[in-house]
């Protein structure tokens, strides 16, 4: 009887071992959305850039501890994006998201001064959300990446 425990323990833990390894977090994969974003930003794409960079949060929202309205907020956004980036409502359910993941509900500051400022603030943005995910801390990048994209589109819609 004590054999067949152990064998059920064994076996057990194998399953879950093997389950955790297929659902790990693969930051490389978001790393590379928000590289390939900023691609785009750099040609002037920006509508694509944006497209990435919700993908990118999309990606690494399973690994986070958050409710699942922010990936309805944010994917809600993304189709919103589409008729257009200065989109209220798709700013809007960015901020809704925004709100829910945050312990204080505070707005990034509005964009404000030169444009070149705006867009280094915005770069670092992204630096420091892969860096994030470099830790495997996919919760924080998300919010550093939901931050950054309000940072250059929601003061426009405000």
């Amino acid at each position: 009887m004590k054999r067949l425990i152990v064998v059920f323990i064994i076996i057990f833990l194998v399953v879950l071992i093997s389950c955790k390894q297929g659902t790990s977090f693969k930051a490389g994969e978001v790393n590379a959305k928000i590289d390939s974003a900023r691609i785009e930003f750099k040609n002037n794409k920006i509508a694509e850039g944006l497209d990435i960079l919700l993908d990118a949060v999309i990606a690494a929202l399973p690994y986070t501890d958050f409710p699942a309205e922010v990936e309805t907020k944010v994917t809600s956004a993304k189709e919103s994006f589409k008729e257009g980036i200065l989109n209220k409502e798709g700013t809007k359910a960015l901020r809704e998201a925004l709100a829910l993941i945050k312990t204080e509900a505070e707005e990034p500051e509005p964009a404000s001064g030169i444009i070149g400022n705006v867009a280094e603030a915005f770069n670092k943005m992204l630096t420091s959300a892969q860096e994030e995910l470099k830790k495997e801390n996919p919760a924080e990048a998300v919010e550093m990446l939901l931050e950054g994209v309000l940072l250059i589109f929601g003061p426009a819609v405000s």
